[in-house]
């Protein structure tokens, strides 16, 4: 039985599900996080057959978080784009791979949040881009990073 799975295509460029296996590969040596996101989907964005660029899903590592976007009877519909990467020097438009991948997950009647991390000069652009609604910033983080290096 051959593994049917969601996927957008055009001559050169073909975005589809992937693993998480090939997602964590892909995203460990790349993500200046260096950390293993939660993976419930993730896409894969290949140029010519070769992988240029992962999105992936997850649950939110709070609980509270799904309740407070919207309430406790949707809760468990809350999802997060956690990991959006890709190779440097590749000229795509991660906007539009996001919005091919939220369509690919659109079916599952998910509640998206994502983050945009300030600490990297990350400013959202591309989720507003994609019509995310932006809902203010978040208490500053405390991870081990300074300019954007872990120490």
């Amino acid at each position: 039985m051959g593994l049917i799975c969601k996927q957008y295509k055009t001559n050169t460029m073909k975005i589809i599900e992937i693993t998480r296996e090939i997602a964590i590969a892909f995203l460990l040596p790349k993500h200046y996080s260096g950390r293993k996101p939660q993976i419930t989907k993730a896409f894969g964005y290949y140029e010519n057959n070769i992988l240029v660029a992962v999105c992936t899903f997850g649950k939110p590592a709070s609980n509270n978080l799904c309740y407070s976007v919207c309430g406790l009877e949707y809760s468990k519909n809350v999802y997060e784009l956690n990991r959006l990467c890709r190779v440097e020097n590749i000229n795509i438009q991660l906007s539009q791979f996001v919005a091919k991948c939220l369509k690919l997950v659109s079916s599952e009647n998910w509640i998206v949040v994502s983050y945009s991390d300030t600490a990297m000069n990350h400013n959202g652009y591309i989720y507003q881009a994609c019509n995310f609604i932006y809902t203010g910033a978040t208490k500053e983080r405390t991870d081990p990073f300074i300019d954007g290096n872990k120490f």
